[in-house]
């Protein structure tokens, strides 16, 4: 079945959910209907239901959350606060808490695509540890790896993929074994996944993107690489893998790229400040919020066109897609407020007022793949 199909029939499945599920008190573990969204100075995250855009509850995630993520799978959170040696998972059925201790502190955490394991990263520390979200429990040792930059599970959550100094190591979780390198030699910065998961994106320190094959069946060949430019940080995917977003805050502007073979199609205009790229609506829209103005960027996929800017009341944070695609949160913590963006209108469609200032905001599932 092709992404599309698929991508229409989860789209479907999920507005029948949202119609059909109750509500129970307490209990948000409906991952299709829930919004989470963290804040900087207390361990509470702010429960908002999609449905109706209000505030539903707080759960407590047992720390400050400096990185929140979720596991649609298995209807948890996953928070670390970059102080202390722990990762804590909450349960979002019941707002059960589980901490798992480490002996290092981590700065980031990367959740496999099927939810079921996540790791924990110190890169100046050059350490990583894996940790088993169903069980609650550290996946062996923790693991030295010098000069590490970014990591990456292949779409089974049996590999990880390391980027450091000398390009991409492959790592395999079950036994711990190094299975050798692929990809380009040299310093690698950022990976990034394809939308199907058979190909990575690496960026590397000269401003490279290189398309790395990981599925056999993708081909060896693969589209090889597009010189993007030093101001441009990572690419993007869409929901079904048809368009790459090179936002490029230092020369103002933003590239369509095509993923079969890494020509640019179009460079449109965009602002300094450039956030993530969130593809919406079908892949028939895609927002970048931008510090400059404050403002959400509208750019058409279809026509490859920038379309009216959406002003905002302050600069947005780390935003999310709802599943079905019909709308973009964008956390403004100058407002202490939740932007709600209509994506099939293009327009805001309000604020949501929130008791505290936003850190970021996200569903355990979301729109293509997560940010």
């Amino acid at each position: 079945m092709s992404s599309v199909f698929r991508l229409i029939r989860r789209c479907a499945f999920g507005l029948a959910l949202f119609a059909a599920l109750p509500a129970h008190a307490g209990n948000f573990g409906d991952v299709l209907r829930y919004l989470f969204v963290s804040h900087p100075a207390g361990s509470l995250v702010t429960v908002i239901d999609t449905r109706d855009d209000r505030i539903a509850g707080t759960l407590d995630v047992g720390l400050v959350p400096l990185q929140l993520e979720g596991s649609g799978d298995l209807a948890k959170l996953v928070a670390i606060d970059g102080r202390s040696p722990r990762v804590n998972l909450v349960e979002l059925t019941g707002g059960r808490l589980a901490s798992v201790a480490l002996d290092f502190v981590p700065q980031r955490i990367v959740v496999s695509p099927n939810g079921l394991k996540a790791v924990a990263i110190a890169p100046e520390e050059g350490v990583f540890a894996l940790v088993d979200l169903l069980f609650a429990v550290p996946l062996g040792p923790t693991r030295h790896h010098p000069q590490l930059h970014d990591l990456l599970f292949d779409r089974s959550g049996q590999v990880l993929h390391i980027a450091d100094a000398e390009g991409i190591e492959r790592f395999d979780t079950g036994t711990g074994r190094a299975l050798g390198r692929i990809g380009p030699a040299g310093a690698v910065l950022r990976l990034d996944s394809s939308a199907s998961g058979r190909h990575l994106y690496a960026r590397t320190a000269d401003g490279t993107i290189h398309s790395v094959a990981l599925d056999p069946s993708a081909g060896t060949a693969g589209p090889g690489a597009l010189a993007a430019g030093e101001g441009v940080a990572r690419a993007y995917t869409n929901a079904t893998g048809t368009r790459l977003f090179l936002p490029d805050s230092a020369r103002r502007r933003i590239s369509i790229v095509s993923p079969l073979t890494l020509r640019t199609e179009a460079v449109l205009p965009a602002a300094a400040g450039l956030g993530h790229v969130y593809s919406a609506w079908f892949d028939t829209v895609a927002f970048v919020a931008s510090a400059e103005g404050p403002a959400v960027l509208v750019f058409d996929q279809e026509h490859a066109v920038r379309g009216a800017d959406i002003p905002l009341s302050g600069v947005g944070g780390r935003g999310t897609v709802t599943p079905d695609g019909r709308k973009f949160y964008l956390p403004v913590a100058d407002g202490h407020s939740l932007a709600v963006i209509d994506a099939e209108g293009r327009r805001l469609a309000k604020y949501i007022v929130l008791d505290a200032p936003p850190r970021a905001a996200l569903m355990a599932v979301t729109f293509g793949i997560c940010h």
